[in-house]
C-alpha cells in the first residue's frame, strides 16, 4: 500500500500470512479495491516485487495476486521451476486459481495462508 493510501472502516483487506514454524513471520495485505482496479501484487525474490521472499527456491517473480471479475482473488503462476501450490494442488505454469479464505499456497519452501479481513470502524 502505498504512504498516501489509507484503510476506511468497511474495506476489505486480503492478508497473506506465513504459517511455516522456524521462519520469520511475513504478514502481506492487499486491498480489495486496489485488486478490483487492477492492481496486481507480484510474489518472488526479486526486489521490484510486492511480497518480497528470500528462499531460494523462489524466483524472482514467482507469482502475482489478481482480481477475477465475479470471482475474487486468484494466485497466477508465473511459469518458474518450482511452481505454486495451493492447498497442496499444483497450479500449472502460467495458470491461476482462485483463492478462498484460510488457503494456503506454497512457493518454493514457503506457505503463506489467505485471510480475509475488514477494517473496523
Amino acid at each position: 500500500m502505498d504512504a498516501d493510501d489509507t484503510y476506511r472502516p468497511g474495506d476489505v483487506i486480503w492478508y497473506l500470512m506465513s504459517c511455516d514454524t522456524g521462519t520469520a513471520i511475513v504478514t502481506f495485505d492487499m486491498h480489495q479495491d486496489d485488486l478490483r482496479r487492477g492492481r496486481r501484487y507480484v510474489i518472488g525474490r526479486g526486489r521490484d516485487a510486492d511480497l518480497v521472499l528470500t528462499d531460494t527456491a523462489v524466483g524472482r517473480r514467482h507469482a502475482a495476486i489478481e482480481w477475477v471479475e465475479g470471482e475474487g482473488p486468484a494466485i497466477v503462476d508465473g511459469g518458474t521451476y518450482h511452481g505454486i501450490s495451493v492447498n497442496g494442488e499444483r497450479v500449472d505454469a502460467h495458470h491461476s486459481r482462485l483463492l478462498r479464505e484460510n488457503d494456503e499456497i506454497t512457493l518454493g519452501r514457503v506457505t503463506l495462508k489467505v485471510i480475509r479481513g475488514m477494517v473496523d470502524d
